[in-house]
């Protein structure tokens, strides 16, 4: 049955399980995924490690994205970033356009446009730069740019949304947010075959185990990243 308190403002909610808000063991977080794998529900595992049903949730999403991650021997993700952008970054780490904003931090944007509309989110790529997309900023408006090299755990501790192409193409008007979410989202950008919204199908020939089967893969992080995250930078050519 469940139990209830009075809260601070004098309304009745229910009691916080007794390890709520605990951080989690890297071998008690594996032990849930295999218990949940061989088929416990969300509802069960809350009552055995006496946590939320959305605790339980998020923490066997991660693992199962962490999978993904290992089965695919992803060492790094990538960021490219105007030069000038540098000296906030190794003071801040990487933020969205809406939180420089807030912070009313200078910087230098890639796009303008935008086209994703994600301006809340931070654009990364999958082992190697999107050098498709860095051509076409660079046209626009060439500069001097960075590649930052990102530790791939942020794919799974951050609130990240995974696209198998790019992420202001049409194909995913209708796709719901759970889905791109997801650790089979992140699982599809890897695809035998991948067809963007102009039709064009991509397949894994020539492609390396941690490859994108679309080279215009993407993952957008939807909060900070963190200086710890960041492995490395440096100075790239267009």
């Amino acid at each position: 049955m469940e139990k209830f308190h009075l809260s601070k403002e004098g309304k009745i909610a229910p009691e916080k399980p007794e390890n709520h808000g605990k951080p989690w063991a890297i071998e008690e977080r594996k032990e849930l995924k295999r218990q949940y794998d061989k088929g416990l529900s969300i509802t069960e595992l809350s009552k055995i490690y006496k946590r939320t049903e959305i605790s339980i949730e998020l923490t066997i999403r991660k693992e199962q994205i962490y999978k993904v991650l290992e089965q695919r021997k992803i060492r790094k993700l990538i960021h490219f970033t105007d030069k000038r952008n540098i000296k906030t970054i190794e003071k801040y780490g990487l933020l969205p356009i809406t939180r420089l904003k807030e912070k009313n931090i200078r910087y230098y944007e890639n796009d303008p446009q935008r086209l994703d509309n994600q301006w809340g989110g931070i654009s990364i790529s999958v082992t190697s730069r999107n050098s498709h997309l860095l051509r076409a900023y660079h046209e626009r408006n060439p500069r001097a740019w960075v590649e930052i090299e990102i530790d791939p755990e942020v794919a799974a501790t951050r609130n990240c949304l995974f696209y198998d192409s790019n992420a202001a193409s049409k194909k995913y008007k209708n796709t719901k947010e759970e889905y791109l979410q997801s650790a089979d989202a992140l699982r599809n950008i890897f695809a035998d075959s991948v067809t963007n919204s102009s039709g064009k199908v991509f397949t894994r020939r020539n492609k390396n185990l941690d490859e994108p089967t679309d080279s215009q893969a993407e993952i957008i992080v939807r909060w900070l990243i963190p200086k710890s995250k960041i492995l490395s930078w440096k100075e790239i050519n267009v």
